[in-house]
Formats: C-alpha cells, structure tokens, sequence
C-alpha cells in the first residue's frame, strides 16, 4: 500500500497484463480479515480526441438578479473497440495553469524585477458529478461529444492552461459501484441533510460475510491525455485582464502579480509531465 487506498504491483519479475485478474486481501493487526471479489484488468481504450467549447449560462446572482456566467467546458470522443466485452469508463480531470508574475519596468517603482512562474493547480476542474459510459448498451465504433470537466472563463487563460484527462478503464461491477456512488452523490443535498446511506462496494469480511464492510478494489487501465489550451485558442473572446496597474498606479499590483505563491495551491516547481 503507496498511500490510503491505493496499492503497488511490486514485481518487476511479473508485469500486469490485459486480462489478469487480482484480489486484494487485507489483514488488520486486529485479526480481521477482508477479501474483494477478483477483478480483471480490462483493454485500454485511448481516447481519440479532446476540445473545448465556450459556454455561457444564465445563473441567479446572490441578490437575485439574472448573470451570463462563461465556462470552457472540456469534450472527449473515443472509439469503442469492436469486441465481446463492453466498455465501462470513468473521467477524472486536473488543471494547471502557468502564473507568470508581471515585470515591472517603470524604474521610478524600484529596481526592475525577474518575473517568476508559478504552477498552480485549480482544484475546481474536477466535475462534482461522476462521469461514467457504460458501453454495454451503445454501439462500437466513434462516441462524439463526451463531457468530462468544466471551469470557469477568468482571468487564469490569460496564460497557459494544461488539462491533465485520466480516462479510466474498469469492469462492470467497479462501473456499478461508481454509478451507485453517483445517486448518492445526487441525493446528499446540502450539508445539513440526512447523511445518504454508504455505498457497498466488492469487499467482505472474510470470516463474517454479513458484516457491512465499505471501500471497493478495482483494476484498472488508465489513458492519460494532457490538453493546452492557450490564450491565443480563445480568440476572439477577451479573456478577463488581471496583472494590471492598480489605481492607474504604475507601481501598484495585486499582491500576486509581485509574489505569485500567495495564489492557493501555486507551486515555483514544474511539474514532470512539462520537463
């Protein structure tokens, strides 16, 4: 086990192959022992494409008056292969986005400044829905237009975004979990509400089969695709200014614009898929 729930194939000797099948057993120092039901490592299916669209919706501000909000919404198409066992999938999305920090060249506001990068990673890509395709009911061959993730049109695609798109491959029953996860999901409400019941997943106490047991081990073959999108991509929407003079006070910047690791989750280290 890496880290909570996620667990390493640690033999070189043996790599994992489409069509294996594992169980994960798991004993507690309590004596407690907990099996999964096996699961097969299924056939990757890449993804053939991945766009963006420009959205705008009508929302209700907080004193009731009707906005526009503007969205990039983020499509996948994939190629549903042509064999027996159907395809199930699930979408997980990440953003990153580049912050340069503005130059000051106005000498009269200090000795010019080396403008740093940050790397920032947005943690409001990731869709509140979980994205899943059941292809036991569709037809092979190319599914167009599949939605995977959404931000909000601001001031960050002044500058480069990447869009990190982890398409997972799994089984029918790691499909049903997720889907039952959904309707939970669905169902919650706000947080004062009646906590929905848990989702069961494929694991069992071994020695007391009626115990009710959460948490649910999958095999899964992961496609992972980076998208840009750039600036110069939107033309011709103007993207919402932000690095600029304050007051039209040539030296007065938000904080940020001068110090770009005051931005939440921002980074000066590069992420290796960029090196």
């Amino acid at each position: 086990e890496t880290e909570a729930g996620t667990y390493l194939w640690d033999n070189a000797d043996r790599p994992v192959e489409v069509g294996d099948s594992f169980t994960l057993f798991v004993e507690l120092t309590d004596g407690r022992r907990f099996q999964s039901t096996p699961e097969l490592v299924p056939e990757n299916v890449p993804v053939k494409d991945v766009y963006f669209e420009l959205t705008d919706e009508e929302v209700v501000n907080e004193i009731g008056n009707p906005v526009i909000d503007r969205f990039i919404d983020i499509f996948v198409d994939i190629d549903v292969p042509d064999t027996d066992a159907p395809v199930f999938l699930r979408w997980e999305t990440e953003n990153i986005y580049l912050f340069i920090e503005a130059a000051i060249r106005d000498t009269s506001c200090g000795l010019p400044n080396i403008p740093r990068t940050c790397f920032v990673y947005d943690v409001f890509t990731q869709p509140k829905e979980v994205v899943t395709f059941d292809g036991s009911d569709k037809e092979k061959g190319l599914i167009e237009g599949i939605w995977i993730g959404r931000k909000p049109f601001d001031s960050t695609f002044n500058q480069r975004n990447i869009f990190s798109i982890y398409q997972h491959s799994f089984s029918g029953t790691s499909h049903q979990y997720w889907r039952d996860v959904a309707v939970v999901q669905e169902q919650s409400g706000r947080a004062f509400d009646t906590p929905p019941a848990p989702v069961r997943g494929n694991m069992v106490n071994v020695d007391e089969p009626g115990e009710i047991v959460l948490g649910h081990f999958q095999a899964v073959n992961v496609d992972t695709i980076r998208y840009d999108i750039w600036r110069q991509d939107l033309a011709p929407a103007q993207v919402p200014p932000y690095c600029f003079p304050r007051w039209f006070d040539p030296c007065t910047f938000y904080p940020p614009c001068l110090n770009c690791i005051l931005i939440p989750n921002s980074t000066y280290i590069r992420p290796s898929f960029l090196q």
